[in-house]
Parts: C-alpha cells; structure tokens; sequence
C-alpha cells in the first residue's frame, strides 16, 4: 500500500510541475501579445489611422484586426507582416524579443 502511495505521490508532483510550466507559458504568452497589441495600437494612432483604415491596408478583416490590438488572438507571422508594412514600422519597433 505505501508503494502505491508513493506512485500516486509522484506522479501527482509530476502533474504539478507540467501543470505550472503551462501556466506560466500562457501568462508569458499574454503578457507578449498584451505588449505587442500596445505597441500596434500605439503606431497605428501615431499615424492618425483608424483600426478599419489600417486593417484595408493590410488586406485583413477589420474585426481580426482589432482582436489583434487587444490582444485576444495570437495570429500568424504573415499577418503580423502585412500589418508591420502597413505602418511602416519595423518588427523590432514592435516586438519584445
């Protein structure tokens, strides 16, 4: 029976550990596309634009696009692409990393 415990026991901090690696995965994760939202709504204001006006320049949907800025969706590097070229903006200007 102590065997089983300690089994048990185990694989419970097992658990544990993945478990916490995932969150603080995910709370980095937000915090970067919470920053990133900042800095795209932050040039895009600076350039006078309206989200409707940025997301026609970039050719994506102006809904997308203002998930984008609030940090809701964590879309592709193409997309951040055309975004970045419709600022005029370089992706170190936006990006933390």
């Amino acid at each position: 029976i102590r065997w089983q415990w300690l089994k048990f026991f185990m694989c419970c901090l097992e658990w544990n550990r993945i478990f916490s690696d995932t969150i603080q995965e995910q709370i980095m994760t937000d915090k970067t596309s919470k920053h990133i939202a900042s800095k795209l709504k932050q040039f895009r204001l600076q350039k006078s634009l309206t989200q409707l006006e940025l997301a026609e320049k970039a050719s994506i949907n102006s809904n997308y696009y203002a998930k984008i800025e609030r940090g809701d969706v964590k879309p592709s590097v193409e997309t951040y692409e055309k975004i970045l070229k419709a600022l005029g903006v370089k992706s170190s200007d936006v990006f933390p990393f």
